[in-house]
């Protein structure tokens, strides 16, 4: 599903995120405009820390959000490749120094992605394994 659509909740992990209007208008160059970007998808939450700060018109800065307790958005720079690939970072944030990752997105030439985790591979792979095996099953069957 690429469009502008609120994805249901069913679809929203496999959906798929562009919005043509706000790259023409503000190409992915920094950390502000990949937030500005992401803050317009279905996957940002409004309960978050980031959408608290955008709502009293503060800038976004990394030590305000340092500064604050629960969700929270940032850009990964140690993964990111701009202007092409941006990674955000979904966030819990406990204290200034404690924080734990609850899922990260991929922007890719302004397609925005939630990234699988490793139970997701790995109930794939398991699927995939267990159907060769029944298939192998029902042809020594034959």
């Amino acid at each position: 599903m690429i469009n502008n659509e609120v994805p249901t909740d069913s679809n929203i992990l496999d959906s798929v995120f562009i919005d043509t209007a706000f790259l023409t208008q503000t190409p992915l160059r920094d950390h502000n405009s990949v937030l500005a970007y992401f803050s317009t998808t279905p996957f940002f939450n409004t309960n978050s820390n980031n959408y608290l700060l955008q709502r009293q018109n503060l800038p976004l800065s990394h030590e305000d959000l340092l500064g604050m307790v629960g969700r929270e958005y940032v850009v990964d720079d140690s993964l990111s490749k701009g202007p092409h690939l941006w990674i955000v970072c979904e966030r819990r944030r406990y204290s200034r120094e404690r924080s734990e990752i609850l899922q990260m997105f991929f922007i890719l030439d302004g397609q925005v992605m939630r990234c699988t985790n490793l139970k997701e591979v790995l109930v794939t792979r398991c699927q995939k394994i267990a159907h060769a095996i029944h298939k192998v099953q029902q042809t020594i069957d034959l």
